[in-house]
């Protein structure tokens, strides 16, 4: 029987401050993986949930700083909790949820800068715990 993996989200050391004004404390933005179901919440503010078995792929995703830092909309399908730039992973899901971002929104990937990426990614997929691949850059 497999375990819940249950993580912090990660914030830059430089935006840390400003991320526990408005409820970014490690104890209230996580990301958990449990066998059957995948959660996240951002502060009092967001908060997802959602069977693991809507997971399609989980990848790490380059997450530019002008997309900004908290609860984001990044397209008209994809949601983020994020506080850093590096180790974004986004989970591609099968179908759309229901999640809460401020306000409800349905969506289909939903991007996490959880503390530690590979253990987000790995089982979430359903996989074992693997880091994920780190996305490639344009030359």
């Amino acid at each position: 029987m497999e375990e819940t993996v249950r993580l912090p989200l990660a914030w830059a050391p430089i935006w840390a401050p400003i991320g526990l004004l408005i409820g970014g404390a490690a104890s209230r933005c996580w990301v958990e993986v449990g066998p059957g179901e995948v959660s996240a919440a951002f502060g009092p503010l967001a908060a997802a949930r959602f069977p693991r078995a809507v997971v399609r792929a989980a990848r790490a995703i380059p997450w530019p700083w002008w997309r900004g830092y908290g609860i984001r909309w990044y397209g008209w399908d994809a949601a983020a909790f994020v506080g850093r730039s590096k180790g974004v992973v986004e989970l591609t899901l099968g179908t759309e949820v229901e999640i809460r971002a401020v306000l409800r929104r349905w969506v289909c990937r939903l991007a996490l800068s959880p503390s530690d990426p590979g253990e987000t990614a790995g089982p979430a997929r359903g996989a074992r715990r693997t880091l994920v691949s780190q996305p490639r850059t344009r030359r």
